[in-house]
């Protein structure tokens, strides 16, 4: 029974080459993140509005929005 030898500097290149490869995703997906538009709205109301002040939580429908 013969072993071949290992090549461990193979395997130590293609882990490498994963590592490099899964933080360059990582960066890539986190920039495209930072590209994504604000959008920003204003709400007049007729009426008076009790409750809402500046820094208050603004709820739409029961959804947080702000």
């Amino acid at each position: 029974m013969s072993l071949t030898p290992t090549n461990h500097w193979k395997l130590g290149l293609f882990v490498l080459g994963g590592v490099a490869f899964g933080v360059f995703c990582l960066f890539w997906f986190g920039l495209r993140r930072l590209e994504r538009q604000a959008v920003t709205v204003y709400a007049y109301f007729a009426e008076e509005v009790d409750g809402l002040g500046e820094g208050s939580p603004v709820k739409y429908r029961g959804v947080p929005i702000g």
